[in-house]
């Protein structure tokens, strides 16, 4: 077996690690390899080239003169491709480079990399990622864009699949000559995001099957995911000159793109959970309805794809303040979703809050998301005190029993996680904003008046 030193802080051989013979001892094949970098250079490739032909060139339509008797060369258009001015002969227009790799072939590139590592002594422990390391990750991260361009057509509510569609639908619908959405938003493409998130945990898992010690590598990771999570956490988007907070920018381009074509609900399927077949955003009882499964139970992967959707429609109902006129089951389907809506947004306050106190960078842009998270968490518990009452009841009616254990057991967890937030602040404090620091600790004290969970309902 295949074997590699293993070297501490200061440099100096300290053991050795057997590795797999099947994985790191075959005989490297360069043909392989070379075939998994060109489908993945092929794979980065915009297609977006494009040349006009005679049929796009401005011009006449007529014969310029007569065919005979002129003493020129017979014409048929100035639009022809000899003429200046002329369209393009073959020239190109935008298609797509992807192609997939026989999975058995880039399995074999991965090994085979692996091995000339090992054969070259490249393979040792060092604080950054290893030429090897990095080409796992390029190709983790191309098969995520497969699985992602593989999957936009299938109703199945998939979060990373809906980042591809929305990417999709803007590169078409909001690139302009002057202004191309992929590139000018590429550090906050949710696509991207999630194909890098995959390379990392990738590129950890095989670390860990091969028996190699990923400690020295863990700095490395943990940044590139931290970085990440800023970006999917915090950032604008921009649309020309316009800047505008990710969760709106997505909610309003993508609200006014399917309404402008509302072929799309039908081309992706996963759009109709927040859109109708005529392109409007659904009625927002017919939204939290369609979140509820047969079971009476919120279905998590349709909430995360229409958070931002969601979150807006709660926000315009909580602003209505007319809960009491809904029927019994608009409001088991409303709280539930209320609950669902702080649950989820106390799990991002409580994640952001440990992650700046890893990394110093993310302070300005923590101070920057922060305060507007924290006033979503407060509408939202402020909702749910307000109705205390009512919820109680909900929680008991035994026809709604399985609902109703929801209910209560949605408040209990809510409970649990406002305490868990005290912990990240004061590992964090230092890193924290005064300022926010209070806000946070306020909302670490706050109470949820519902008390059926305590009733044993």
């Amino acid at each position: 077996m295949p074997k590699v030193d293993v070297y501490n802080m200061q440099g100096k051989k300290v053991s050795d690690v057997e590795l797999s013979e099947a994985v790191f001892g075959i005989e490297p094949n360069e043909n392989i390899v070379h075939s998994a970098l060109v489908n993945y250079l092929a794979n980065q490739r915009q297609g977006t080239q494009s040349t006009k032909t005679r049929a796009e060139v401005s011009g006449g339509g007529r014969k310029p003169w007569r065919q005979k008797g002129t003493g020129r060369a017979r014409q048929g258009s100035i639009r022809a491709p000899q003429w200046i001015k002329g369209g393009i002969a073959l020239g190109p227009k935008p298609r797509s480079y992807k192609y997939t790799v026989n999975k058995k072939e880039r399995r074999l590139a991965i090994k085979s990399l692996l091995s000339s590592k090992v054969l070259e002594k490249e393979l040792s422990k060092t604080k950054t990622l290893t030429p090897t390391q990095s080409m796992l990750f390029v190709i983790s991260h191309e098969n995520r864009h497969s699985y992602q361009s593989y999957h936009v057509h299938q109703p199945e509510a998939n979060l990373a699949v809906f980042e591809t569609i929305k990417s999709d639908l803007f590169r078409k619908e909001l690139s302009t000559d002057e202004f191309d959405e992929y590139r000018k938003n590429y550090f906050f493409d949710g696509m991207e995001n999630d194909a890098n998130c995959w390379g990392y945990i990738f590129l950890e898992d095989v670390l860990h099957k091969n028996k190699i010690d990923k400690s020295m590598y863990e700095i490395e990771i943990d940044t590139n995911l931290i970085n990440l999570h800023q970006q999917q956490t915090v950032g604008y988007k921009t649309n020309g000159n316009k800047k505008r907070q990710m969760e709106y920018f997505d909610v309003y381009h993508l609200s006014e793109i399917v309404k402008k074509r509302p072929e799309y609900v039908n081309e992706y399927p996963m759009l109709q959970i927040m859109f109708t077949k005529s392109g409007e955003v659904k009625p927002n009882q017919e939204l939290f309805k369609g979140l509820i499964d047969k079971e009476n139970h919120l279905d998590m992967d349709k909430y995360e794809v229409a958070r931002d959707f969601v979150l807006k429609a709660m926000d315009q109902e909580i602003e209505k303040q007319q809960v009491e006129k809904m029927s019994t089951e608009e409001k088991f389907d409303y709280f539930i979703v209320v609950f669902t809506c702080l649950h989820q947004e106390l799990k991002k306050l409580k994640n952001a809050t440990r992650v700046i106190g890893k990394d110093e960078r993310l302070v300005d842009a923590y101070q920057h998301i922060m305060p507007k998270r924290i006033k979503v968490v407060r509408k939202l518990l402020q909702e749910i005190n307000k109705h205390a009452e009512l919820i109680d009841d909900l929680a008991s009616l035994e026809r709604y029993g399985e609902y109703g254990r929801d209910l209560w057991m949605a408040e209990r967890g809510i409970e649990d996680l406002i305490n868990s937030i005290k912990s990240p602040i004061k590992e964090s404090s230092e890193q924290i904003p005064s300022d926010i620091a209070v806000e946070l600790l306020e909302v670490s004290q706050s109470e949820v008046k519902p008390n059926a969970a305590r009733r044993g309902v």
